[in-house]
């Protein structure tokens, strides 16, 4: 059975698909799963950190701005450790964010190389202000 957290595996399963999309010449596909790549990571990451249950997330982020809650949280419990890190973290998550909405939204194609720029963005972003802050016993 795996017992691999479902926000972690979406998230892992994200990456992938982000790196495949680019390989296959569909980069603005590729910035909208890099994107949900964090998106599912920092979720993984609140529900670590906080000890707590998706529905418990879910009240949390509950509101029609949930992705820029979910930021809001992550940043906070950064920011319990290191200020500069968190809003670090901020501005690359805005970054992205900002990214997957021209690939989702805007009459404009991302081209390949922004596309894999933006997968480093998520990569940099989970591997430097996520998975680094879980809880020990829980990497």
């Amino acid at each position: 059975m795996d017992t691999e957290p479902t926000f972690k595996k979406k998230s892992d399963n994200n990456l992938r698909a982000a790196d495949l999309l680019i390989n296959n010449e569909l980069a603005n596909e590729s910035v909208h799963c890099s994107y949900y790549t964090v998106l599912q990571c920092c979720k993984y990451f609140l529900m670590e950190r906080k000890n707590i249950d998706e529905q418990q997330l879910n009240a949390i982020l509950k509101g029609a701005s949930s992705h820029s809650t979910l930021k809001i949280e992550v940043r906070r419990e950064l920011q319990a450790n290191n200020a500069k890190l968190a809003n670090d973290f901020r501005s690359k998550f805005e970054e992205i964010q900002e990214a997957r909405e021209i690939a989702d939204y805007e009459n404009t194609y991302i081209s390949d190389c922004e596309a894999k720029n933006y997968l480093g963005t998520a990569k940099h972003i989970i591997n430097k202000y996520l998975n680094p802050h879980l809880n020990p016993q829980k990497k």
